[in-house]
């Protein structure tokens, strides 16, 4: 069984790494990103960025990498 205190630094840290992560997006992709994880429509992320959504696609892919 898992102790809680352990669970919660690993959480906390893991959290702390994607935040550093995020920091290191331009702004258009931390937007693109917000959006994503918001479960924002690709369609509807690349209306908002005004650029098509292949783009949009191939973005997200390579924010993942």
């Amino acid at each position: 069984m898992y102790n809680k205190m352990m669970v919660d630094e690993s959480a906390t840290a893991l959290i702390d790494c994607l935040y550093e992560l995020v920091d290191k997006l331009g702004k258009s992709e931390k937007s693109i990103l917000l959006m994503y994880l918001d479960e924002i429509p690709q369609s509807e992320i690349a209306v908002e960025m005004g650029v098509s959504e292949a783009a949009i696609n191939q973005m997200i892919y390579r924010i993942k990498k």
